[in-house]
């Protein structure tokens, strides 16, 4: 406070002058969001690409060695993302709805490692008296069949939960999706190109491991063409997306040329591949795409219609040649068709209906129900819903469901809230997204890492660009 004179009737006189008021902002009572560089945005997208890229040149990341290097990465990478959200004084788990469910799912091997009561594991598991007796051995007094198989697949699938937590987090703003998706569709391309070429050329290893099945078909840098084909879906939607998201609009006509030259080579990859389960699950991420894509008032219910009708009728075509075979074992004495191996892959999951036989464990359960003849392996089930069963129980396949549902259930409420390009951006990815999904129902996809990884991916980028209509 200062002080000026005055003259009043005494004299001088003391006038208090107010000092200038200060006005205090208040703080908010977390830290301010850090506001990241387009450069470091980008880095993010492209780390997050990388992820199952690496996977993809491992051939898979489907062997031991590749498959326990990248889960110790990935749950390395979601144990710090976590602390750093924490930190932030963000929520740790993003979009939790999915997140948790997912990550929910690495405690089914959790509880079937745990020694029980053997009236209660006998409740649970009826099918581990059948299992003692054929063997000829004692009881377990677990409720998985091996042990050491559940511990690699308890890390597995810990692992996809902490993936998708990470995805989540790099891809979380518009410029790290346009980067992750525009490396995605690079991918695809690489992929599609490497696999044509190495048919054209013979076919005979891949990345310098000799092949002994599918000779005749192309498969990329995997050893199945259904992956392939798997790989090849998503990584069209991710281009499909990104096409939508880019900003510029400078040299639009050579893009769209461009884009549609990629989109025919993956297209002739596709078809190189011989994957009949792969072409309907293309040609129905195709058909709900156009579905979506079509705005609802009455006079476009005529294209709706075409476009449904279309889509069916090529399923119909297609499925009219049969389904692939379940196995490509050249010593396997007479083909082996999957509706045989869906079968006995049944009588097991009837045999351990809650919680399943262990998870991982079905290559060395399966032997032991089998009746189909021959020394072809049968080390997966052709059925990633069915498989999952059989290995998890019913509890495993109700929490995968319920992931997906609110999966769908968010991305299709932001369906008609966005700004048209992004619209049609979320609609590619969750179609793709819903194309392996449906896959999973006539074959295994998901079981492999890469094509796990990237379907993931393409998933966390549909959430969050769901998001932005909240």
């Amino acid at each position: 406070m200062s002080e000026t004179l005055g003259m009043g009737m005494g004299g001088c006189e003391v006038v208090p002058t107010p000092a200038p008021v200060t006005r205090v902002e208040p703080q908010p009572p977390w830290p301010a969001p850090i506001q990241r560089s387009e450069f470091g945005e980008r880095a993010r997208g492209t780390l997050a690409a990388a992820v199952p890229t690496v996977a993809l040149v491992l051939l898979g990341g489907n062997t031991p060695h590749a498959a326990a290097a990248l889960t110790s990465a990935v749950l390395l990478a979601a144990g710090v993302v976590v602390s750093v959200r924490t930190s932030r004084g963000e929520r740790p788990l993003p979009v939790p709805s999915v997140s948790l469910p997912v990550l929910a799912l690495a405690a089914i091997p959790a509880l079937q490692l745990l020694r029980w009561p053997t009236w209660l594991a006998e409740a649970i598991a009826p099918g581990l008296a059948r299992w003692a007796e054929t063997v000829n051995g004692p009881l377990p007094s677990a409720l998985t069949l091996y042990p050491d198989a559940t511990v690699t697949a308890l890390m597995g699938w810990l692992g996809y939960g902490a993936w998708l937590v990470v995805a989540l987090t790099l891809t979380s703003s518009e410029a790290a999706r346009r980067a992750a998706l525009a490396s995605l569709g690079v991918v695809g391309v690489a992929e599609a190109a490497f696999g044509v070429g190495n048919l054209w050329t013979g076919n005979l290893s891949v990345l310098g491991q000799p092949r002994v099945a599918y000779l005749g078909d192309a498969t990329g840098t995997l050893l199945d063409p259904h992956h392939f084909a798997s790989v090849l879906i998503l990584s069209g939607s991710a281009l499909l997306a990104w096409s939508f998201l880019a900003a510029e609009r400078r040299h639009r006509r050579r893009r769209q040329v461009l884009l549609l030259s990629v989109v025919t080579l993956l297209c002739i990859a596709l078809l190189a591949s011989h994957s009949t389960v792969g072409f309907l699950a293309a040609v129905s991420a195709g058909t709900l795409a156009a579905l979506l894509s079509f705005p609802r008032d009455s006079d476009r219910r005529a294209a709706r219609r075409i476009a449904l009708a279309l889509g069916v009728g090529l399923i119909a075509i297609r499925a009219a040649a049969g389904l692939d075979l379940a196995s490509e074992d050249p010593t396997a004495q007479q083909p082996i068709t999957r509706g045989a191996l869906w079968s006995e892959a049944l009588t097991v999951a009837r045999d351990f209906p809650l919680l399943g036989a262990g998870a991982g464990t079905f290559a060395h359960v399966l032997p032991a129900y089998r009746t189909i003849p021959g020394p072809a392996v049968l080390d997966h089930a052709r059925h990633d819903y069915l498989e999952l069963a059989t290995e998890g129980g019913a509890l495993a396949l109700g929490i995968v469901l319920v992931a997906v549902m609110v999966f769908g259930r968010r991305t299709g409420r932001a369906l008609g809230r966005l700004r048209t390009r992004s619209e049609h951006a979320l609609i590619a990815l969750m179609c793709g997204s819903a194309g392996v999904l449906l896959q999973g129902a006539l074959d295994d996809p998901l079981h492999s890492f890469a094509v796990a990884l990237l379907c993931i991916l393409v998933g966390a980028c549909a959430l969050n660009l769901a998001a932005e209509a909240e």
